[in-house]
């Protein structure tokens, strides 16, 4: 999620310098930006993600730090086993799904996921794409993702910015979170993208009757 503020910040950023006409607006817009992506860099969750994500050292691994993308390599493979068990049907519902990534995790001794299930912590799939394929199958869950592209092919077509850093938003956090299994996610997408679709077809007018 970090990470995609990050570089959403970043693209608008270059996106609002070309608009500026005056040079000094310009000047004094890079300042403010770069003082603020420089605040966005230090702040702890944004730093940890980023040199995570990267990982040029090879210090992000399971062996030594149980960090989210070591834990994530673990849970993606062994979801992907599943789905290989039960491409056309899926496994249902999203209890049914994660006792059957649980009982995965098992079966082949996932350490640093048993350790901390033990704690009382569960693992879903952490990515949207691959939990909807585990419930329902590649053709079912393979709509999640149509739909999507949908949108941001409205957004692209119609040259609306916001839908298209709202669905690359949406998007990118797929990749590493399960959006639609918490609450948050539902509301965000179900508040946000309805918004957005009226204001890209534009609000229609009413007419007082003569």
């Amino acid at each position: 999620i970090w990470l995609s503020l990050f570089l959403t910040v970043m693209v608008l950023t270059a996106k609002q310098f070309l608009v500026f006409r005056s040079n000094s607006t310009k000047v004094f817009f890079v300042i403010v930006s770069i003082i603020m992506l420089t605040g966005l860099f230090f702040f702890e969750p944004v730093k940890v993600r980023l040199l995570e994500s990267i990982n040029y050292k090879g210090e992000y691994t399971t062996d030594k730090v149980w960090g989210g993308r070591g834990i994530r390599f673990m849970i993606w493979a062994s979801a992907v086993e599943l789905i290989r068990e039960k491409p056309i049907i899926g496994y249902g519902s999203s209890s049914s799904a994660l006792e059957a990534l649980e009982r995965r995790y098992k079966e082949k001794k996932e350490g640093p996921l048993l350790h901390m299930m033990k704690g009382g912590k569960r693992f879903n799939a952490h990515n949207q794409y691959l939990e909807e394929f585990l419930k329902h199958g590649l053709f079912l869950g393979s709509f999640y993702v149509i739909a999507l592209f949908l949108l941001l092919v409205q957004g692209i077509k119609n040259k609306d910015m916001t839908i298209i850093f709202l669905m690359f938003i949406v998007l990118s956090v797929s990749l590493t979170e399960t959006v639609f299994e918490l609450n948050k996610g539902i509301v965000f997408v179900s508040f946000f993208v309805p918004i957005v679709l009226r204001k890209s077809r534009g609000t229609p007018r009413i007419e007082a009757n003569a």
